[in-house]
């Protein structure tokens, strides 16, 4: 599987803190238990999951920040699709949604957009209060433990008075009508 990889988990890994590689590992793991009942080509969740944060620690300008109509915590994912492309070579474009989407969702996400969503909220690295009832809800019914997940984010951001991207809240909008 490695060797398969390789030249792109290395350059990754030379990209990326630590921390930062780690968690996306965790992420990846996490994902891959989910491919075969959702139905999704190993290759497409392995790199989604695994570049999801390949821009993770690179400010965006206020001017690029803007431009996107975003926020600085939600930039990494309009620039990790950037640079999954240009960087890593990556042309699925459903690949690229999946890391372009996967902090703050968008309204009809592709079951692979969503499993990325999800790996990166609840891999074993994330310890918030509630996470596990999802976690646990998700081996049930998949869609379920996504609009919890939906919920708890939003929640979350609110009560920590975060900056919320306006796409969170139509993703969360969309999916609990």
């Amino acid at each position: 599987l490695y060797s398969n990889y390789k030249e792109i988990i290395d350059k990754l890994k030379s990209n990326l803190s630590q921390k930062t590689f780690e968690h996306s590992k965790r992420t990846t793991l996490f994902a891959l238990q989910y491919i075969t009942k959702l139905k999704i080509p190993f290759h497409k969740a392995f790199l989604a999951s695994l570049l999801h944060d390949c821009a993770k620690g690179i400010e965006g300008s206020i001017e690029d920040i803007e431009k996107l109509n975003t926020t600085k915590e939600v930039y990494h994912q309009f620039l990790g699709a950037t640079l999954a492309k240009e960087i890593y070579e990556i042309d699925d474009e459903d690949i690229l949604n999946a890391i372009k989407y996967h902090t703050t969702g968008r309204e009809n996400m592709s079951s692979l957009e969503k499993l990325v969503y999800i790996a990166d909220k609840l891999e074993p690295g994330r310890q918030y209060e509630g996470l596990d009832a999802i976690r646990q809800r998700l081996n049930e019914n998949f869609n379920f433990a996504f609009n919890m997940l939906l919920k708890f984010n939003l929640e979350y951001l609110k009560s920590n008075k975060e900056n919320i991207d306006s796409r969170t809240i139509s993703t969360y909008l969309w999916y609990n009508q």
